[in-house]
């Protein structure tokens, strides 16, 4: 387990794990509530403008009930020539979106005994998102990991055993530190640091990966909570040059250069032909001497269209019993570090 969590933290964080913060003031309603808590005989307004607590319990329960949503509609997918294309697409699309909640279930191969992890996805307006996962590996050992942000705080919070972290990162101080340098645009700022969520992943996988010309294959997914057949539209891609140095340092010059047996190599993404919604992201490892590959990571979405996220989901206090460690200014100065290394090649 010791190897699969800094694998998740790179390949699945990497845009997916993200989850934004952000306190919605009860300055809004402040004067509703101090009259409710009084009591109907004690509000201070006109009997035609009185609110009673039960009046005030039932509009913020309206409030909370998640806004109705409808299905994306179809898009022209066949003027989509390269998987620069098709991906550029199908993050527009996510950006569209009012709000999307999805089901993930997340299929880890990595060393002796595989294991699944089930959680949430959901996403807000802007960079607001939230992802959570459940993950369980025999009665001796289970956690969790939680990402929350709002486009200005990123809150990681893993819990492994009876073990917990919680990191903090600033994303507009992060943002600031960069800003107006041409090498680092926004979304590869946002693939970078792990927020962003499935635009964030979508953006890392295109900017660290080389895809063959995309094809349009029949798979089984889940759909409405029922399993079928749908025309998905497939990339293949294997890491490009300026990745396999990151991972593998001075060894990327060798063609055959070995990586590490819990560090995949390849990436599949299935996007639904009509829609370009990624129901299944796989990251593999190839296998020797056979030409074949085993998926070491996979992702799978079952998106419900028929809600979109209240905009408490995307609130969140780190409890005051779990110490929080900052990483903001560690984050700038790796990605300083990159940057420069990136300019000397």
């Amino acid at each position: 387990m010791r190897k699969t969590l800094p694998i998740l933290t790179v390949v699945v964080t990497s845009g997916l794990a993200l989850v934004c913060a952000f306190s919605v003031s009860s300055g809004q309603v402040g004067g509703d509530f101090r009259d409710a808590a009084r009591g109907p005989g004690h509000s201070t307004r006109t009997d035609a403008g009185r609110a009673t607590q039960y009046d005030f319990q039932l509009a913020q329960a309206k409030a909370k009930e998640p806004e109705p949503a409808k299905p994306p509609e179809p898009v022209a997918t066949t003027k989509l020539v390269s998987p620069r294309d098709v991906l550029t697409a199908a993050r527009q699309r996510l950006r569209e979106y009012k709000g999307l909640k999805a089901g993930i279930v997340e299929s880890i191969n990595i060393g002796s005994k595989p294991f699944k992890a089930t959680g949430t996805y959901l996403q807000g307006p802007g960079d607001k998102v939230s992802v959570e996962f459940k993950f369980a590996k025999g009665e001796a050992l289970s956690g969790s990991m939680k990402q929350v942000c709002d486009g200005q705080i990123l809150w990681t919070r893993f819990d492994v055993g009876r073990d917990s972290q919680i990191t903090r990162q600033d994303i507009e101080k992060i943002r600031a530190a960069f800003k107006g340098q041409p090498r680092v645009p926004d979304y590869r700022l946002s693939a970078d640091i792990g927020f962003g969520g499935l635009k964030g992943l979508l953006s890392s996988l295109q900017d660290t990966m080389d895809f063959s010309p995309a094809r349009t294959e029949t798979h089984p997914v889940m759909k409405q909570g029922q399993s079928t057949k749908a025309e998905m539209i497939v990339l293949r891609g294997k890491w490009n040059s300026a990745m396999r140095e990151v991972l593998l340092g001075d060894n990327a010059k060798q063609k055959d250069a070995l990586f590490p047996p819990y560090v995949p190599e390849l990436a599949w993404v299935y996007l639904d032909a009509e829609n370009l919604f990624p129901y299944r992201i796989m990251y593999l490892k190839k296998e020797f001497p056979v030409n074949k590959a085993r998926a070491l990571v996979t992702l799978e979405f079952t998106p419900d269209w028929s809600v979109v996220p209240a905009a408490e989901e995307f609130e969140y206090s780190p409890p005051d019993e779990i110490q929080q460690q900052d990483i903001t200014n560690q984050v700038i100065e790796g990605l300083k570090k990159r940057l420069e290394a990136s300019k000397k090649k």
